[in-house]
């Protein structure tokens, strides 16, 4: 339903910057993308959706990262309505947790931290992006990116500034890069992990079996991927980059490759050993 709702307002004319009509295919294709977070896209978000279009994938976005339940659950919550005990049990499902107890609360505090992170992200994003745009515009565009990389999505409105891929054209920006990478390993690690932080903060001994994998192979993998990248990259794709630059660069791969689907550095110029290695962390992250 959510992505049949989502082809349908893609498909309007008010969703495309010609005014015109969307095909269905390209319309079912962009929002099964955008709902489940592939990143996948046959249209340039920027050059081709509207506003409204972009507003749309923004909602299918956020919908597929937090999940429908969750959304649902923003609802019931809001209208005072009874959790059932079979809604329950997906809602224990979906958040990773063990038991139908206090699982109402954990999904509100789910919600609240998703867009209280999200929040912040788009927060310091501005002050690169409304320094460079209209604020209007620039706070559009540091809300999107937020949720795009929070919910690991992929989708950018970068070739605005340049026909490089993603966003290539920030490849040496500390402030954007590290904001989109806390963004990526937040919303990817896991629900789970962010309950046993609140509960335990620093004590890693009393978290979860779950908590203490994700968080221990999320920092071998960028450890080992951040390497490996530097090494492999270091005269092929990152040969005009200064060293600062490939340093944030190596960073940068590692930590997008596995699940949010940006990139600083064209993909096509990465050398065969990082092209295989990079289909090795999708499939991973997969």
């Amino acid at each position: 339903v959510v992505i049949l709702s989502g082809t349908f307002l893609l498909c309007l004319p008010v969703s495309s910057k010609t005014g015109n009509w969307t095909d269905p295919l390209t319309a079912l294709f962009t929002a099964t993308s955008s709902t489940c977070v592939t990143g996948l896209a046959v249209k340039d978000t920027y050059l081709y959706w509207s506003r409204f279009g972009q507003i749309v994938l923004l909602f299918l976005i956020q919908i597929g990262g937090l999940g429908f339940m969750s959304i649902f659950t923003i609802f019931s919550v809001f209208l005072k309505k009874k959790i059932s005990l079979g809604e329950r049990k997906i809602l224990v499902q979906i958040s990773g947790n063990m038991r139908y107890h206090g699982v109402v609360s954990m999904m509100k505090k789910i919600i609240f931290g998703t867009f209280l992170i999200e929040g912040l992200g788009a927060l310091v994003l501005s002050f690169r992006f409304c320094r460079e745009m209209p604020f209007g515009e620039g706070l559009f565009y540091s809300v999107f990116h937020s949720v795009s990389a929070f919910c690991n999505a992929g989708f950018d409105l970068m070739s605005q500034f340049s026909s490089e891929t993603s966003f290539s054209s920030y490849s040496g920006d500390w402030l954007v890069n590290l904001t989109l990478m806390s963004l990526i390993i937040t919303g990817g690690i896991g629900f789970l992990v962010w309950d046993d932080f609140e509960n335990h903060r620093f004590n890693f001994r009393n978290y979860c079996l779950h908590s203490k994998l994700a968080v221990l192979s999320s920092a071998i993998l960028l450890s080992f991927g951040f390497v490996f990248f530097l090494v492999s990259e270091w005269n092929a794709s990152f040969s005009e980059m200064s060293v600062p630059e490939k340093i944030l660069a190596a960073m940068f791969q590692s930590t997008t490759t596995r699940t949010a689907g940006f990139c600083t550095v064209p993909q096509n110029e990465l050398s065969e050993a990082g092209k295989l290695f990079t289909s090795v962390f999708m499939f991973i992250g997969g």
